[in-house]
């Protein structure tokens, strides 16, 4: 414990010793005189941390100093990036698809309800046009209908096959005008 500067307050607690270490700078920069004073300091980290490199080994001083102080440098090796870290320690290469991180769908069918009623379930064609989807319903009645059903597998089938979202819309307007008109005497 030392006696604090101040008269009106008690002892004050330091953690070190800083007498110790706390001399004068060397004016020279000699490295051997700075070697020097850390070894008749006793300046010593092995008993704490037996990991840690003596403070002679871990610290350099620069050649060419500018005033009266020397600066002492912390020698660092260079960071890895967090996924290189990982591979190294775990012996695995992780895949890094930054080309097509996120895979986009661009064309599907989904079902679908006109209204915010329960009701019947309708089947539409959905595609992306320049960051907008658009969508078309699929003819054939609800999701209960075989014609319906059958209509979606076909878009399903164009889908999958690589057709293009104009050769699918020529497929379901032509769908559109096979149409049965009704009979002239029953509504």
């Amino acid at each position: 414990m030392t006696k604090s500067g101040d008269p009106g307050t008690a002892y004050q607690l330091t953690l070190f010793a800083l007498e110790a270490v706390a001399t004068a700078a060397p004016t020279t920069h000699d490295r051997d005189k700075v070697d020097h004073q850390l070894t008749c300091h006793k300046v010593d980290n092995s008993a704490s941390a037996p990991g840690l490199p003596l403070a002679q080994e871990h610290f350099t001083v620069p050649e060419q100093q500018t005033g009266d102080a020397a600066v002492l440098e912390q020698d660092t090796q260079e960071a890895l990036p967090i996924v290189e870290y990982l591979e190294k320690i775990a012996g695995v290469v992780l895949e890094r698809d930054t080309k097509n991180a996120v895979p986009e769908h661009t064309q599907w069918v989904e079902e679908y309800r006109p209204s915010t009623r329960k009701g019947h379930l309708y089947y539409r064609y959905c595609y992306k046009q320049s960051r907008k989807i658009k969508h078309i319903h699929i003819p054939g009645g609800n999701t209960r209908s075989h014609l319906a059903q059958n209509r979606k597998s076909q878009v399903e089938i164009a889908i999958a096959s690589g057709n293009s979202p104009g050769e699918i819309r020529k497929l379901i307007s032509s769908w559109k005008c096979d149409r049965t008109p009704r009979s002239a005497g029953t509504h």
